[in-house]
C-alpha cells in the first residue's frame, strides 16, 4: 500500500507544480491580448477548482495515508511542512488567486489596465513554485524526521 500511496502523492504534487508552472509561463503571454487574457483569467480560476484544489486534497489525503502506513510521526518536520503547504495553497487560492482572476477578466472586458494584475499573478505563481519546490525537497529528504 505504501508504494501506491507514494505514487499517487508524487503524481498529485506533479500536477500542482505543473499547473503553477503553466500559470507563471502563460500569464505574461496572455496579458498581451484582451481576448487571450480574458480566457486565461477565466481558465486560471477554473484551474483552481479543477487542478490546484484536487491536487492539494489528494496530496493531503495520500500524505496522511503515508504517515499512518509508515508509522511516521505527524510531528515530523517534513509532515508539518506538507500540511502547511496545503493550508497556504488553499488560502492563497481562495483569498488571492480566484479574486485576482476575476479582476483580470473584468478588466479585460472593460478595457481597463491589466499589467499590475498580471504582475501579481506572476509573483504569486513564483512564490508558490518556490514553496512547492521547498516542500518537495522537505519530503524527499524527510527534513526534520
Amino acid at each position: 500500500m505504501h508504494g501506491f500511496l507514494l505514487w499517487i502523492h508524487v503524481l498529485a504534487a506533479a500536477v500542482w507544480i505543473g499547473a503553477a508552472t503553466a500559470v507563471v509561463y502563460l500569464a505574461p503571454r496572455m496579458a498581451q491580448n484582451a481576448i487571450t487574457g480574458q480566457v486565461f483569467a477565466t481558465e486560471w480560476v477554473a484551474m483552481g477548482r479543477k487542478l490546484f484544489t484536487p491536487a492539494a486534497i489528494v496530496s493531503l489525503a495520500t500524505g496522511i495515508g503515508l504517515v499512518v502506513d509508515d508509522s511516521t510521526r505527524f510531528s515530523a518536520g517534513f509532515v508539518s511542512i506538507g500540511f502547511l503547504m496545503v493550508i497556504v495553497g488553499a488560502v492563497v487560492g481562495m483569498a488571492v488567486n480566484a479574486p485576482v482572476g476575476r479582476q483580470i477578466a473584468a478588466a479585460h472586458e472593460s478595457g481597463a489596465e491589466t499589467a499590475a494584475l498580471y504582475a501579481r499573478v506572476r509573483t504569486i505563481g513564483l512564490v508558490e513554485l518556490a514553496l512547492l519546490a521547498f516542500t518537495v525537497y522537505a519530503m524527499a529528504t524527510q527534513l526534520g524526521a
